[in-house]
């Protein structure tokens, strides 16, 4: 007998180092204040926020909600029952996300700041509630019908981005066409001040100045003109300015045309402008050039004293 007591002894004097050197397990409550802790300082932290409610659902008995959790519910809770805009309810949501970083446990919680952003249609922030409150209530009544709820918010989220992507695409749907039209028309602009003839193979001044001028002045006009990093402009001559009123077009098609051109591609509300041209009719003397009539397309003697507008033109290869 006492060989046995002897052996056990041994046996307890051994296995003792052992037995007081390994550290001692976590307590559940210690370790859940510290990942709080953590959140407070990461609160946008999603991973960390799971891992507290899977440890708080290991624990029996549940966590007590701190008082400045309870605080901010009720906060929430008055901000809630008073609401009269969707802000209100943005503000009510915020203050059960205060309490979810304060006690990241409270199943309860991540529904009503579910409820308050799907009132202030704040969809995304809606869904993320929801789907914690799921995670810290697997085993709700409502598990069903919250999931439901998510699926409608998602597909309400998805919706409302379309519409908010609407008018991007349309713009680009509408530039795209218009770019579809230019190439149709022969036409670009440049988005530079001027406007290139793809078909005629001529670069056209967009804006006229907006002053008139005699034939003479139009002329020293041109020669001073520096425009898109080009400077070798002129006055147009008889058959560039009917290569702008088109040609290739019949002529009932020409006025409709000119009205298109001259809208979109070269500013002006007035139709009956005319501009001048360095062509000019030997049959009329020296004191007669040309004038391009908006109004008809048709190019005609005018005496170089009159004041009419200029528009250049260069090579546009």
């Amino acid at each position: 007998m006492k060989d046995n007591v002897l052996r056990a002894l041994v046996v307890c004097f051994l296995f003792t180092p052992f037995l007081f050197s390994q550290t001692p397990p976590a307590i559940p409550a210690d370790q859940l204040h510290q990942l709080t802790a953590q959140l407070q300082q990461s609160p946008n932290d999603r991973a960390l926020r799971e891992k507290i409610i899977g440890l708080a659902l290991t624990m029996n008995p549940r966590p007590a909600t701190p008082d400045d959790a309870i605080m901010a519910e009720g906060a929430a809770e008055y901000a809630f029952k008073n609401a009269k805009a969707s802000s209100d309810y943005s503000d009510a949501a915020k203050q059960y996300e205060k309490a979810l970083v304060l006690a990241p446990w409270l199943a309860a919680d991540y529904f009503n700041c579910g409820v308050a952003h799907e009132k202030a249609g704040e969809n995304k922030e809606a869904i993320q509630s929801f789907s914690l409150y799921l995670l810290a209530a697997p085993n709700a009544d409502d598990a069903l019908a919250v999931k439901k709820r998510v699926g409608g918010l998602q597909y309400a989220a998805q919706k409302a981005e379309v519409e908010a992507n609407r008018p991007a695409l349309e713009a680009a749907a509408a530039e795209a066409a218009g770019r579809r039209a230019d190439e149709r028309a022969g036409f670009t602009d440049n988005l530079d001040g001027t406007v290139t003839d793809h078909r005629a193979e001529l670069m056209w001044q967009r804006r006229y100045d907006g002053s008139k001028r005699n034939w003479e002045d139009s002329m020293n006009y041109y020669h001073s003109l520096s425009l898109a990093g080009h400077s070798d402009w002129h006055l147009p001559d008889k058959e560039e300015l009917l290569s702008l009123w088109g040609d290739y077009l019949s002529k009932m098609e020409r006025v409709n045309g000119l009205i298109i051109y001259e809208g979109k591609y070269f500013p002006t509300d007035q139709s009956g402008l005319q501009f001048w041209s360095s062509w000019s009719d030997p049959a009329d003397g020296k004191a007669y050039a040309g004038r391009f009539q908006l109004a008809d397309g048709c190019v005609t003697s005018g005496r170089k004293s009159f004041l009419f507008y200029a528009r250049c033109v260069r090579p546009g290869r």
